[in-house]
């Protein structure tokens, strides 16, 4: 699981917290939740549009993020939102991906369409090979580098994998993005309960 980036509130809140403990309540975590919910819908936004200018599968990314629950300390309050799948940060941050338990990185061409499924691309081993038979290619060229080699469609002819020794990750700080993105909505969501708080309070004067 990638390391997760945090909804938290501040000094004032939690001042706020203090006075109004009995009337917040449910109303506290669900606003905190819903918080978390729109930090959630700005990363499948972003990544829908800044990720895919790079030809990078949005679906599985953007579909990884999920809020925590409400954890509290010391009048802290804090949702984790985590993503589970291991490239998350490499995205954000940028940097460079190896194989592990294979010789070559198979890079998806996702205007092939067979390997699209769910709107992110499948591995070369996910492959049906009763209906899609794929075929290898080594590089033109014999100096080392990079490219290791193509797999392609071997009735249609068209490219589906690049075979790569490395694959280099530009940074796109798309996590920062969304949090930007989200920041008025979330300031919303804790104005709402801290509202719903003062009036509860003022009922039951």
């Amino acid at each position: 699981m990638a390391e997760p980036f945090k909804v938290e509130v501040d000094d004032s809140i939690r001042e706020f917290a203090r006075k109004f403990s009995s009337e917040l309540g449910p109303a506290l975590t669900m606003g905190m939740l819903r918080a978390a919910q729109q930090v959630q819908g700005s990363v499948n936004e972003v990544v829908g549009l800044r990720l895919n200018k790079y030809g990078r599968a949005k679906g599985r990314l953007a579909n990884s993020f999920t809020p925590g629950p409400l954890k509290t300390s010391a009048n802290k309050f804090v949702i984790d939102v985590t993503s589970t799948v291991p490239y998350s940060l490499i995205h954000h941050y940028g940097g460079v991906i190896r194989p592990r338990r294979v010789k070559a990185l198979a890079v998806p061409n996702y205007s092939y369409s067979p390997i699209i499924r769910n709107n992110a691309a499948i591995a070369p081993r996910e492959f049906d090979p009763g209906r899609t038979k794929l075929k290898f290619f080594p590089p033109v060229s014999t100096a080392p580098g990079r490219l290791r080699g193509y797999l392609v469609d071997k009735n249609s002819g068209e490219l589906a994998y690049t075979l790569m020794a490395f694959v280099k990750i530009k940074p796109t700080n798309y996590l920062g993005e969304a949090v930007e993105l989200a920041l008025p909505n979330i300031k919303d969501e804790i104005e709402s309960v801290m509202k719903a708080a003062k009036e509860a309070a003022a009922r039951a004067t």
